[in-house]
């Protein structure tokens, strides 16, 4: 693997490969061998990254046009292929993106940064470091590419985030299973780094995706809420184990318990900090807690794990945090609807808003109450009232309008 220095660029060290990778290129049967040939290989024309102001050598080869680079797969013919050609319904899934400027994908691990560029297949990697992250972010600069991809590596790849919203870089954070399934799909069963990296620029170039850029101010209070939350699981084992601590250590767990509470407080008192300080965050914050039965605790737990209210529609807020019900019909067999995926911990608290509600907002009991009169399992009906209530609070934060109760129930 080529690991480039922080000196002049040399075009021959950086070299493109010699095959193309990935899904736009016959990726149907593609042999795992040949994409590690193509990633590894380094004796093809141009390079990357791209050159200095003087280094007139080491040109970058043209971007190709939209029409070249996406060049039909060779599928194997099947009964659904019809069926398969009409528009996606899903989130974007399958949508070929539009643009001519080029797509970088970026593998990070705790030391390397492994970087992939498409079309052309250049690479090349930097260290994970704040002079590697600032020598790269040059380099993407001159580059101007569309969108700039990384998988989500357990907060490994915080620091490039912060560096390419501070530098104004378009970046995406892609779904590592995603990524993974993607790369199945194309044939491609290796894993490494540089692999990972082409699977990554191909994936971001070919899945759309909706980009809502984070905010310091939401990773912030993110953070907090994520240490509150290890916080309430240790003070809720400690405050269990209470009553079958023996004499020989029941101080040193007083003393941990009472340590737990005061970093609950004082955790909670760093998020008030935090929601005050930023004009949106409190804006928001009022919304949400306008609604009967939900307080502080589930608004900024809401706040912190969906930054995107009201910046996509409704029905993708839902699937979102995992409370849209997704078909399961295959010829004659129609299972019930189910959920699936999102993120847990936002769906945790609209358990709770939902259960809140039935006590709190006769609003929503009376659309919890007609569900069940009208045969809906229990869980069913609390199920479609925490989607209704992620609606709600995704309009009210749309529009900017706080809690107003219908004149008739829902």
């Amino acid at each position: 693997m080529t690991v480039c220095d922080h000196g002049p660029f040399d075009a021959s060290v950086f070299a493109a490969g010699g095959r193309s990778v990935g899904v736009l290129h016959g990726a149907a049967n593609l042999d795992p061998r040949l994409l590690d040939e193509a990633v590894h290989n380094e004796s093809g024309p141009g390079g990357w990254p791209p050159p200095g102001p003087g280094d007139r050598e080491a040109e970058i080869p043209a971007v190709q046009t939209t029409r070249e680079r996406m060049a039909p797969i060779a599928l194997p013919q099947a009964r659904t292929v019809a069926w398969a050609k009409s528009p996606p319904t899903s989130l974007g899934k399958g949508e070929i993106m539009p643009q001519d400027r080029p797509i970088v994908g970026i593998d990070v691990s705790k030391d390397r940064l492994d970087v992939h560029i498409v079309p052309g297949d250049r690479r090349c990697s930097r260290p994970n470091t704040v002079e590697g992250r600032r020598a790269l972010i040059a380099d993407l600069r001159r580059l101007a590419p569309a969108q700039i991809a990384f998988e989500a590596t357990g907060g490994y790849e915080q620091p490039l985030c912060d560096a390419l919203l501070a530098a104004g870089l378009p970046m995406r954070r892609c779904n590592a299973l995603q990524v993974r399934r993607f790369g199945q799909a194309c044939g491609t069963l290796a894993k490494d780094d540089p692999i990972d990296a082409a699977l990554i620029a191909r994936f971001a170039g070919t899945v759309s995706a909706e980009i809502v850029p984070p905010r310091p101010e939401d990773r912030r209070l993110a953070e907090l809420e994520s240490y509150r939350r290890d916080i309430v699981r240790c003070l809720t084992r400690l405050k269990a184990q209470r009553d079958r601590v023996s004499g020989a250590v029941r101080d040193l767990h007083q003393r941990r318990l009472k340590q737990a509470e005061a970093d609950l407080r004082e955790i909670d008192a760093r998020i008030r900090q935090v929601v005050r300080a930023d004009a949106r965050l409190a804006r928001r914050h009022d919304l949400i807690s306008s609604i009967p039965g939900i307080g502080t605790t589930l608004t900024t737990t809401l706040l912190a794990c969906v930054p995107e209210w009201g910046a996509i529609s409704s029905r993708k807020i839902t699937a979102l945090i995992g409370v849209a019900p997704y078909l399961d019909r295959s010829g004659r067999t129609d299972n019930r609807r189910h959920i699936k995926a999102g993120r847990r911990h936002a769906r945790s608290a609209l358990y709770m808003a939902a259960l809140c509600a039935l006590r709190y907002n006769p609003v929503w009991k009376a659309f919890y109450d007609g569900l069940v009169r009208n045969g809906k399992p229990g869980k069913v009906a609390l199920t479609a009232l925490m989607r209704k209530i992620a609606i709600t609070i995704n309009i009210m934060i749309a529009k900017e309008i706080p809690w107003a109760p219908p004149t008739r129930p829902a």
